[in-house]
């Protein structure tokens, strides 16, 4: 383990991986491939972020 230096918050940095592992199972659960085409509604927040 390392320690991070930022400005963000242990909660806000937390918040990264957790996106992005709702997001990638999002895809894997819909069985998305890489020929897809994916609309993403709401990309303002974490997880639509992470899908972009």
């Amino acid at each position: 383990m390392a320690a991070v230096d930022s400005d963000l918050s242990g909660a806000e940095i937390t918040t990264f991986s957790n996106s992005y592992v709702t997001a990638e199972g999002m895809l894997e659960r819909a069985c998305v491939k890489a020929e897809d085409t994916v609309l993403v509604t709401g990309a303002s927040g974490g997880v639509g972020g992470a899908l972009i």
